[in-house]
């Protein structure tokens, strides 16, 4: 199966107005404006400012497709602006594969702060659901440097070891509902992304050694290192 990542946000509750079909050249303008720039990296989707160009109209959305620089992969407006952003795995992410946790939360978050630019601009609010999800990373080994296990877990249960990917199907999405976009304040972005996050890492998998025992377990990652992570990408952002 192709491997690829996703991030998503779904509008939930329908406009009180029928939308129309999406400006062309307009959504062009607003996702340029709409790009987060930090440390030489360009969000969504790591494509620089030129490659958001020769937009489609698909189903009265608009489509960006990028074939010309790597990771390709495409990014979706629908109708109503609910955002599907997809790419194939960096070189680093590739083979084997791998699932860098800690970047692909910051990721994350500067997507969503993408999607939350793009909803003010054209002034059409409402509730989404966020989502993060992965296609062909079954079995694929995770880097989960930056986050931590809840102690009270290692204290009873011992230290994960041997951790994989497991998530229950080859195509899943870890999602959030009732995000408020465009957003009051940055920060209430925090806890959405890392409840979606805490439900991606719940499919990782190893085994917890004790004195007496060798046991399969889920990592379980504290709900105050994943705040912490996402809070610290969320300042990046001015």
């Amino acid at each position: 199966m192709k491997r690829y990542i996703s991030f998503s946000a779904t509008r939930e509750v329908t406009e009180a107005n029928q939308p129309v079909p999406l400006p062309l050249r307009r959504t062009q303008d607003v996702a340029r404006q709409a790009l987060v720039n930090l440390g030489g990296l360009t969000y969504p989707l790591l494509q620089r400012s030129s490659m958001w160009s020769n937009p489609e109209e698909v189903d009265g959305g608009v489509t960006f497709t990028f074939d010309r620089q790597k990771p390709y992969g495409d990014a979706r407006f629908a109708q109503d602006l609910s955002f599907l952003a997809t790419r194939e795995p960096t070189d680093d992410e590739a083979e084997p594969p791998l699932i860098f946790l800690e970047a692909l939360a910051y990721e994350f978050t500067f997507t969503m702060w993408f999607h939350h630019k793009v909803i003010a601009a054209f002034g059409r609010p409402g509730m989404f659901r966020i989502g993060l999800g992965f296609a062909g990373f079954a079995d694929a080994q995770i880097d989960w440097a930056g986050f931590q296990e809840e102690p009270a877990v290692q204290r009873e249960q011992g230290v994960l070891t041997n951790w994989r990917f497991a998530p229950p199907r080859e195509v899943v999405a870890y999602e959030s509902p009732g995000v408020s976009f465009p957003c009051t304040n940055k920060n209430d972005l925090v806890v959405p992304i890392a409840q979606a996050i805490a439900e991606c890492s719940f499919a990782v998998k190893g085994y917890r050694r004790t004195a007496f025992d060798r046991t399969e377990s889920r990592v379980v990652l504290s709900q105050t290192s994943i705040e912490g992570v996402v809070t610290s990408a969320l300042n990046h952002i001015r």
